[in-house]
């Protein structure tokens, strides 16, 4: 609000309007003279009637308004001109400031700074602010033919980089003002720099190398300096000569079978300078550089590898030594198909230094488990490791396994499995396993006999889908392809009064482990209830859930035990049920995989490694992993005594043939048979590089697992990787979890 006249003017007593004398008169000490135009004016007014200017003005101190012209502040004293002038100062260094922003392109940030000024008012410098509002509309303007021409300057260097002309790229977006250079022009400017100065320095460095020289460092120098500069006449003239010299070099390391240097030789010939006859006899070498280095880093026999073999051997006729290698490769396959065995031979041995940090078996062999007769063996043999989850469901079946969890509904009316512990099972001495999976139905007939109790593989059967169940078209076709499979099963064997044991795929259930107090009776397994509660992330009336100690209490009542838990979900499991009840199969166990895996290798001793008592208490106990790797998922399940784990990951053996499918636009099922025969394609370099990435990418979620694994159980340490699955047949991949990424230059 505006104070009275009287106030501001310094006098005392009346108010502006009171201060009349008896004839009515306005006293010449109560009148307001305008700044400009000097007219008096009564104290109450605001603006001058003659000129329009304003009478009065804040303090620019302190903002208590006063008559305009004033020298000193009547409220805070300040003498007005210093602080105007003093103010002035700092907002001619704001236009200041801002005219270097508009220099620099920077428009934005300047428009932003002199918004300020508009709020600037009074007589004394509101001429500031009309100057700011000028200001900010003219770099308004300035800011959008500036982002026109910005664009227009991105277009054209593209052309110039395009057209290696670096150079004049690089200068032209150096004529644009900093700020208008928005990202994509930031980017290209330093790929334009970085590659300007990378041809200058490989230019020198051609121009200083000896004209009869050939060496492979000049080649890859021409080579690069032809990819920034394609046009380039000195490297264009170098490559033609580095490129006859290198083809003569290589066909000479050929014909000696000195095919690493001859691989290297060819691969150095600049792309410009090859020929048709250059990219055949490189084709060639590439081959034999792969075959090679397959058969140096292959650790086992397996189907594939006889094969290979065979193919090198062939590819290079006149090379004695590979004749011999393909002869031995073929003589231990051949051993092995003769004898009882089901590990395949040994070929080279496994690295010292393993890619995932400890050793990656393929378990083939059986070590507790007996084999019926030669049909049985000569299907284990065909379908490596692939009926190890329906063996640990058989063994559950015939209560040889370590964990008894079961989750099959107590009752016809699929009731919830209570928490008072497993079903007991009436003692038998015959059990199928079924392992019904993506890829199809694999099963395992175990027979108990004799007075030792021997078990032993009865029957086994693998029945594949008619279609893979990653490539049904909807959920029904889905479901037709999994009754025609147990159909089939149902018509080739005669379970009649067998115990049956179902599988369920691991990333469908539900695992904890907890430690509970050394309780007894009904306060055990109400407390186990009420824990599991807040295990779970769902409700427990929706799941279908068990628990088994996984050590026994000890004596004295200050120790806890150890409890799993296992579950899934009540409709997944009546829906995986209903398929076999439908057909007149009534299975009396069902567990997910991973735990019949569990089971399995558990029982043939192979996942209970032994402690090293002389490592001291400070070190880790061992522990074993086993590697699934499935048709359309690979887990890691890691056991040791008292200890369960399970993880899985997204990546199984379909993705492989996927890949192969992209890449040589092949139906999936053609696709299939060439992932499991790559010998079998004109181009196996393709084939190789095309499921190396996907080796790559699964190695590192095996990795992954175990970094997870080796944080949440610190007191364990994984010694030994078993791997089983039908994806783990995918020739090459073993090699890959052992060695790691390796190169065919080196072979």
């Amino acid at each position: 609000m505006i104070k009275t006249a009287a106030n501001h003017a310094g006098l005392g007593g009346n108010r502006a309007g009171d201060s009349t004398d008896s004839e009515g008169a306005t006293p010449d000490h109560a009148l307001l003279h305008c700044d400009r135009c000097q007219q008096p004016h009564a104290a109450e007014q605001r603006f001058c009637t003659h000129c329009g200017a304003a009478l009065w003005e804040p303090c620019p101190n302190c903002n208590e308004t006063g008559p305009v012209g004033q020298a000193f502040c009547g409220a805070c004293g300040a003498k007005r001109d210093d602080v105007l002038a003093q103010r002035r100062r700092r907002l001619e260094e704001v236009f200041e400031r801002a005219d270097q922003l508009r220099g620099e392109g920077r428009h934005e940030e300047a428009i932003g700074l002199l918004q300020t000024l508009r709020q600037e008012n009074g007589s004394r410098n509101g001429q500031l602010a009309e100057r700011a509002g000028e200001l900010i509309r003219s770099l308004a303007e300035e800011h959008e033919r500036g982002r026109a021409r910005a664009t227009d300057v991105l277009s054209r260097a593209e052309a110039f980089v395009e057209r290696a002309r670096y150079e004049q790229a690089v200068r032209l977006i150096e004529s644009l003002p900093v700020g208008l250079r928005d990202e994509p022009l930031r980017r290209l400017y330093e790929r334009a720099d970085d590659a300007r100065h990378e041809v200058a320095s490989l230019e020198r460095t051609l121009a200083s190398a000896p004209d009869g020289r050939v060496s492979l460092a000049d080649a890859r120098n021409v080579q690069r300096l032809l990819t920034l500069a394609p046009s380039h006449p000195a490297a264009t003239r170098r490559a033609s000569q580095l490129g006859r010299s290198l083809l003569t070099a290589g066909r000479q390391y050929l014909e000696q079978c000195r095919y690493r240097e001859a691989h290297r030789a060819l691969q150095a010939i600049p792309d410009v300078a090859a020929t048709g006859e250059t990219e055949e006899l490189r084709a060639h070498v590439a081959e034999v550089a792969w075959l090679l280095e397959d058969l140096k880093t292959a650790t086992v026999v397996d189907p594939i590898l006889p094969l290979v073999a065979q193919r090198l051997a062939s590819q290079r006729p006149q090379d004695a030594r590979l004749t011999q290698v393909a002869a031995t490769v073929r003589q231990r396959a051949q051993r092995f198909l003769q004898s009882d065995a089901l590990e395949f031979p040994a070929w080279q041995t496994p690295p010292a230094d393993p890619a995932l940090g400890c050793p990656v078996d393929w378990a083939t062999g059986l070590g507790r488990i007996g084999v019926g007769d030669a049909e049985v063996r000569g299907l284990l043999r065909q379908y490596s490791a692939r009926f190890w989850v329906a063996a640990g469901l058989a063994l559950q079946g015939l209560g040889k396994g370590s964990l008894s969890v079961n989750l099959m509904p107590h009752d016809a009316r699929g009731r919830l499995a209570r928490w008072v512990g497993p079903p007991r099972l009436r003692p038998v001495t015959t059990a199928w396993g079924i392992d019904l999976g993506a890829s199809g139905l694999k099963a395992v007939k175990l027979d108990v006999s004799g007075k030792d109790g021997r078990v032993a593989i009865g029957r086994c059967d693998l029945i594949e889908h008619a279609k893979p169940l990653g490539q049904t078209a909807d959920a029904a076709e889905k479901l037709q392809c999994i009754r025609d499979t147990i159909a089939q099963f149902l018509q080739r064997h005669v379970l009649g009064t067998d115990r049956v044991c179902i599988g369920f795929p691991g990333r469908h259930a539900l695992y904890r482990a907890m430690d509970m107090p050394p309780l007894r009776g009904s306060q055990a397994t109400s407390a186990i209830a009420l824990e599991a509660r807040h295990q779970f992330p769902c409700a427990l009336e929706d799941l279908i859930w068990q628990h088994q100690p996984l050590d026994r209490p000890v004596a004295t009542e200050e120790r806890s035990s150890r409890v799993f838990l296992a579950a899934a979900k009540r409709n997944y499991l009546q829906q995986r049920l209903a398929v076999f009840t439908e057909l007149g199969v009534h299975p009396q166990v069902i567990q997910s995989d991973s735990l019949a895996l569990y089971n399995f290798f558990g029982f043939e001793g192979q996942g209970e490694p032994a402690t090293d008592k002389s490592s001291g208490e400070g070190r880790p106990a061992p522990a074993q992993a086993v590697l699934d790797v499935g048709s359309d998922a690979t887990s890691l399940i890691v056991r040791a005594p008292g200890l369960v784990w399970s993880n899985t990951g997204g990546l199984g053996g379909d993705r492989f043939t996927r890949a192969l499918a992209q890449c040589f636009r092949l139906p999936f099922a053609q696709a299939e048979q060439l992932k499991r025969n790559p010998t079998t394609a004109k181009d196996l370099v393709a084939v190789y590089e095309a499921l190396d990435p996907l080796f790559d990418k699964l190695a590192a979620e095996v990795e992954r697992s175990l970094l997870l694994f080796a944080n949440a159980h610190r007191t364990h340490e994984v010694v030994r990787i078993a791997g089983v699955g039908g994806g783990l047949q995918v020739h090459g991949l073993l090699r890959r979890l052992q060695n790691g990424r390796t190169t065919n230059s080196d072979a």
